[in-house]
Order: structure tokens, then C-alpha cells, then sequence
């Protein structure tokens, strides 16, 4: 025991001087946006079990002087554990700016395992189907939440006694876990949660690992231990977990002292359970009304958009390419536009690092066509 408390120790003693080391060099790396309103950086934070990797996060914040409420957002889990390290968390770069112009200070967290961040997938992979541990796996997740909040405090932006827990399917989960078990109150807050179809388990469409029953007992434990506001989302046609489902989990939830709120929203695409990555205007207005009703004070920041002139890049060889062209500009970073002399084009967002969309457009627009392609435009 002594020697397994010396170690736990010194990991904590090296954890906290590497939280004080990126918290003084990790702010140099800066992405302005046009008018300055909002800033975006991608750092690593630093938690127990990631290596020197730490956690790959996304902060995105206005320049405005002073701290800010905090909103945490974090992600899903695939069903194939071989996309776990492709993910990333510039994939909610567009939902973490809505909040960003709502005066929040938001911060996507990639748990450990997923995408750039330490500690490896080996504890999905492992992931038993048939005797699911559903409150063990959601406490793993709340550790990585906890550290952080742990690191977010630290920083001048984010009012970290004023958190929004924000997540998507297990992420929701994970969301719901934070508020359950809750940071130090030195370190923060957790005062809503928002969980976009949240659970845990399907491995196939509306098939819970181990059954519904295991999936609800597991929220009923949940909810003995946080009366924290919530607001649920579920899409009408989720095919991971049905509507009749959520009910069962909220009722089981709310039950034994929960607090949540449950919206089912009619069918979304081919698959409702991507209300949050591709829904946005279906929930925004949904998630305002419950922000407003608990007091949070909703700002309207305005960027300053500069527009392209499509007309004046040779490139573009007709109204086709130039309408594709222009909703690409829409897209979030990490982006580039690929267009080869036969027309083919091909584009990528959302990744990780500029290189890594430009590898992936390239590849897109070889696919159809057998000349060169060549890049046109990336961010």
C-alpha cells in the first residue's frame, strides 16, 4: 500500500507541474478570427493516464475582457472502435462557436483515446458487450471531463464556476456523469447539463450491450446523485437509442432524484442520433428557450464575414463548381478545396491541421480524376 501511494503521488506531483508548464506556453498558439471577436486555439491539456499527450481540446472565446460561463463539450463514441483515433475535436467547431457568440467560453474536449489525445482505445476495444459497466465506463469519462475543468480554471477567460456540461451520445452521458460527480468546488461548477442523445451500448440500431434494463439501472444511479437542471435531445429516429428508450431513462433518471428535462424532436436525415453534429438549427432554439429559463445571460457577438470573389478565380470552371465552392467556404477548419483540369474537385473539413485536409481533399479529387489536382484554397 505505502509503495502504491508514493506512486500515485509523484504521478500527481509531474501532472500538476506539466498543467503549470502548458498553461504558460500552450496560449501562444492563436488563430484570430477576421474582426477579433472570437479566438480559437487547439491545445493539449494535460490529465492523469494521457502521456505526455494530454487531452486534445478545442477553445474557442471572445477577445472581451474578463472570465466568461464555461461550456464543455464533448464527444461520441463510433460504433467501429477503428475510427476512435481519426476523430477530432475541430469536428464541433461550428456547434462550439454558436456558443462562443452566445458569450460563452467553450472548450471541445477529445477524451483520452480519441483522436490526438493520450492513453491509447485500448479500454473501448475491451469494452464488454456482455457485461457492460456502464457507471465505470461514464466515471473514466468524467475524469478526463475534471481534469479539464482543472486546466480551464486556470486560464483568464473561462468562469469555470459557471459550467454548461454539453455532449453527444456517450459524450451526453459523460455530461450527465460530470454533474453526478461533480469537480472540487475550487475548481468549478457544473450548474446545467445539455446531453444530445445520450447512452451508452448500441451496437447496432436500437440494440443496447446488455440490454435496455442495463442501460436504465445505470441512470437510475445517476440520478441518486445530482438534482442538477438537464435538458435532454432525442430525434424522433434516433437508431441508437429510440425514443421510447429515453423515456425509460428519464423516468428512471428523474425518479431517484434527477432533474431533467426530455425533448424529442421529429426525425432528423437518415439518422437522428446526428442531431447535434448536422442539426443545428433544429436545436439551437430549443437549447436558448432552456438557457434563458435558468438565468443565463445570452450575448450576440457579430464577426465580420469576408466574402470571396468566386468570379475572379480561374479555377472555377462553371456554376457548378462555383456553388460547390461557395458552401465549402462555409465550412469550419481545417479545411482546403482541391480541383483537378477535368472538373473533379475535391474537399475536406473539420480536420485536425491544415496538412491534414489538404492529404485528404487531394485524395478525394484523385479519385475522379487522372490528372493532377491541385489545391485552390485551404485554412
Amino acid at each position: 500500500m505505502f509503495h502504491y501511494q508514493v506512486i500515485i503521488i509523484f504521478e500527481y506531483i509531474i501532472y500538476y507541474f506539466i498543467l503549470f508548464y502548458v498553461s504558460i506556453f500552450s496560449l501562444s498558439y492563436i488563430t484570430q478570427i477576421q474582426a477579433q471577436e472570437i479566438i480559437w486555439e487547439q491545445i493539449q491539456i494535460p490529465a492523469p493516464g494521457t502521456n505526455e499527450k494530454g487531452l486534445e481540446t478545442l477553445l474557442i472565446y471572445s477577445n472581451i475582457s474578463g472570465k466568461h460561463p464555461t461550456v464543455l463539450i464533448t464527444h461520441g463514441t463510433p460504433r467501429d472502435h477503428n475510427d476512435i483515433p481519426k476523430r477530432t475535436a475541430m469536428g464541433f467547431f461550428k456547434q462550439a462557436m454558436y456558443f462562443a457568440k452566445k458569450g460563452f467560453s467553450v472548450a471541445v474536449v477529445m477524451r483520452s483515446g480519441f483522436g490526438h489525445s493520450g492513453g491509447g482505445i485500448g479500454k473501448y476495444n475491451n469494452f464488454s458487450c456482455q457485461s457492460p459497466a456502464y457507471l465505470l465506463t461514464t466515471k473514466q469519462a468524467v475524469n478526463d471531463l475534471q481534469a479539464a475543468l482543472l486546466y480551464l480554471s486556470t486560464l483568464p477567460q473561462f468562469d469555470t464556476n459557471n459550467t454548461i456540461a454539453v455532449g453527444a451520445s456517450t459524450g451526453g452521458l459523460a455530461s450527465i456523469g460530470l454533474a453526478a460527480f461533480p469537480p472540487d468546488l475550487n475548481v468549478g461548477k457544473i450548474k446545467l447539463t445539455l446531453s444530445f442523445a445520450g447512452g451508452n451500448g448500441s451496437y447496432a440500431p436500437r440494440k443496447i450491450c446488455g440490454g435496455d434494463y442495463t442501460l436504465i439501472s445505470a441512470f437510475k444511479e445517476l440520478g441518486k446523485l445530482t438534482s442538477i437542471p438537464m435538458l435532454w435531445i432525442y430525434a424522433e429516429n434516433d437508431q441508437y437509442f429510440s425514443p421510447e428508450l429515453a423515456n425509460e431513462l428519464l423516468n428512471a433518471f428523474n425518479k431517484n432524484g434527477g432533474n431533467a428535462k426530455l425533448v424529442i424532436t421529429p426525425s432528423f436525415g437518415e439518422d437522428g442520433h446526428f442531431l447535434f453534429n448536422q442539426g443545428m438549427k433544429i436545436w439551437e432554439p430549443i437549447v436558448e428557450k432552456f438557457l434563458n429559463e435558468n438565468n443565463f445571460k445570452l450575448e450576440n457577438i457579430v464577426i465580420n464575414k469576408q466574402k470571396e470573389n468566386l468570379d475572379q478565380n480561374p479555377n472555377l470552371y462553371n456554376a457548378h463548381s462555383k456553388e460547390l465552392f461557395s458552401k465549402y467556404l462555409e465550412d469550419a477548419p481545417h479545411k482546403a478545396f482541391a480541383i483537378g483540369d477535368k472538373g473533379s474537385y475535391g474537399k475536406s473539413a473539420n480536420q485536425y491541421s491544415k496538412e491534414d485536409a489538404i492529404t485528404k481533399a487531394l485524395e478525394i479529387c484523385k479519385k475522379y480524376n487522372k490528372s493532377d489536382c491541385k489545391i485552390i484554397h485551404s485554412l
